[in-house]
Protein backbone atom coordinates (compact mmCIF):
# COMPACT_ATOMS: atom_id res chain seq x y z
CA UNK A 1 0.00 0.00 0.00
CA UNK A 2 2.93 2.35 0.62
CA UNK A 3 4.12 1.77 -2.95
CA UNK A 4 0.69 2.76 -4.29
CA UNK A 5 0.72 5.93 -2.19
CA UNK A 6 4.22 6.84 -3.48
CA UNK A 7 3.14 6.18 -7.06
CA UNK A 8 0.02 8.34 -6.62
CA UNK A 9 2.10 11.18 -5.23
CA UNK A 10 4.57 10.86 -8.12
CA UNK A 11 1.71 11.03 -10.65
CA UNK A 12 0.19 14.07 -8.92
CA UNK A 13 3.57 15.77 -8.85
CA UNK A 14 4.16 14.99 -12.53
CA UNK A 15 0.72 16.36 -13.43
CA UNK A 16 1.48 19.62 -11.61
CA UNK A 17 4.84 19.88 -13.38
CA UNK A 18 3.15 19.24 -16.74
CA UNK A 19 0.58 21.98 -16.09
CA UNK A 20 3.32 24.43 -15.11
CA UNK A 21 5.24 23.65 -18.30
CA UNK A 22 2.11 24.00 -20.44
CA UNK A 23 1.45 27.41 -18.86
CA UNK A 24 5.05 28.45 -19.55
CA UNK A 25 4.70 27.31 -23.18
CA UNK A 26 1.49 29.30 -23.65
CA UNK A 27 3.15 32.36 -22.13
CA UNK A 28 6.22 31.94 -24.35
CA UNK A 29 4.08 31.52 -27.45
CA UNK A 30 2.10 34.66 -26.62
CA UNK A 31 5.28 36.68 -26.12
CA UNK A 32 6.98 35.45 -29.29
CA UNK A 33 3.93 35.84 -31.56
CA UNK A 34 4.61 39.48 -32.49
CA UNK A 35 8.30 38.72 -33.00
CA UNK A 36 7.44 35.87 -35.36
CA UNK A 37 5.12 38.15 -37.32
CA UNK A 38 7.88 40.75 -37.51
CA UNK A 39 10.33 38.11 -38.76
CA UNK A 40 7.89 37.01 -41.47
CA UNK A 41 7.34 40.60 -42.59
CA UNK A 42 11.07 41.31 -42.74
CA UNK A 43 11.73 38.05 -44.59
CA UNK A 44 9.04 38.90 -47.15
CA UNK A 45 10.43 42.42 -47.51
CA UNK A 46 13.89 41.09 -48.31
CA UNK A 47 12.89 38.12 -50.45
CA UNK A 48 10.09 39.75 -52.37
CA UNK A 49 10.26 43.53 -52.34
CA UNK A 50 14.01 44.19 -52.18
CA UNK A 51 14.75 41.32 -54.55
CA UNK A 52 12.30 42.68 -57.14
CA UNK A 53 13.70 46.19 -56.88
CA UNK A 54 17.27 44.95 -57.40
CA UNK A 55 16.50 42.81 -60.46
CA UNK A 56 16.56 44.31 -63.94
CA UNK A 57 14.79 41.40 -65.60
CA UNK A 58 11.04 41.75 -65.28
CA UNK A 59 11.26 45.22 -63.72
CA UNK A 60 7.99 47.06 -64.16
CA UNK A 61 7.13 50.52 -62.83
CA UNK A 62 3.66 49.48 -61.70
CA UNK A 63 5.01 46.44 -59.86
CA UNK A 64 7.72 48.59 -58.31
CA UNK A 65 4.97 50.81 -56.90
CA UNK A 66 3.28 47.77 -55.37
CA UNK A 67 6.52 46.69 -53.72
CA UNK A 68 6.99 50.21 -52.36
CA UNK A 69 3.64 49.92 -50.58
CA UNK A 70 5.24 47.25 -48.40
CA UNK A 71 8.77 48.60 -48.24
CA UNK A 72 8.02 52.20 -47.24
CA UNK A 73 6.15 51.37 -44.00
CA UNK A 74 8.82 48.85 -43.03
CA UNK A 75 11.51 51.49 -43.55
CA UNK A 76 9.59 53.95 -41.39
CA UNK A 77 9.16 51.35 -38.63
CA UNK A 78 12.90 50.74 -38.65
CA UNK A 79 13.28 54.42 -37.68
CA UNK A 80 15.62 55.10 -40.57
CA UNK A 81 16.81 58.62 -41.12
CA UNK A 82 13.92 60.60 -42.66
CA UNK A 83 16.05 61.67 -45.62
CA UNK A 84 16.70 58.01 -46.37
CA UNK A 85 13.01 57.15 -46.11
CA UNK A 86 12.17 60.00 -48.49
CA UNK A 87 14.86 58.87 -50.96
CA UNK A 88 13.63 55.27 -51.17
CA UNK A 89 10.72 55.86 -53.52
CA UNK A 90 12.56 57.81 -56.24
CA UNK A 91 15.41 55.28 -56.13
CA UNK A 92 13.10 52.28 -56.28
CA UNK A 93 10.98 53.69 -59.07
CA UNK A 94 13.92 53.79 -61.47
CA UNK A 95 14.87 50.58 -63.27
CA UNK A 96 18.12 49.17 -61.85
CA UNK A 97 20.05 50.01 -65.02
CA UNK A 98 19.05 53.69 -64.73
CA UNK A 99 19.96 54.16 -61.08
CA UNK A 100 22.89 56.26 -60.07
CA UNK A 101 25.30 55.77 -57.20
CA UNK A 102 23.05 57.62 -54.77
CA UNK A 103 20.01 55.49 -55.66
CA UNK A 104 22.00 52.29 -55.25
CA UNK A 105 23.39 53.50 -51.93
CA UNK A 106 19.90 54.32 -50.64
CA UNK A 107 18.56 50.87 -51.52
CA UNK A 108 21.66 49.15 -50.11
CA UNK A 109 21.25 51.03 -46.82
CA UNK A 110 17.59 50.10 -46.58
CA UNK A 111 18.38 46.46 -47.30
CA UNK A 112 21.18 46.44 -44.71
CA UNK A 113 18.83 47.95 -42.12
CA UNK A 114 16.15 45.34 -42.81
CA UNK A 115 18.76 42.55 -42.55
CA UNK A 116 20.03 43.96 -39.24
CA UNK A 117 16.52 44.16 -37.80
CA UNK A 118 15.80 40.62 -39.01
CA UNK A 119 18.95 39.40 -37.27
CA UNK A 120 17.88 41.13 -34.05
CA UNK A 121 14.39 39.60 -34.21
CA UNK A 122 15.78 36.12 -34.87
CA UNK A 123 18.10 36.48 -31.87
CA UNK A 124 15.11 37.46 -29.76
CA UNK A 125 13.25 34.31 -30.84
CA UNK A 126 16.09 31.96 -29.88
Amino acid sequence: QAGLKDASQAVASAELELEARKDAQVQGDAESGPAREERELLDRTLETDMQFLKTEEGYDLEKAGEHMKTLAPVARRLLLDESLVVAIQPAAMRPPSERGTFDNTVLAEVEASVRKKLSDVEAQLE
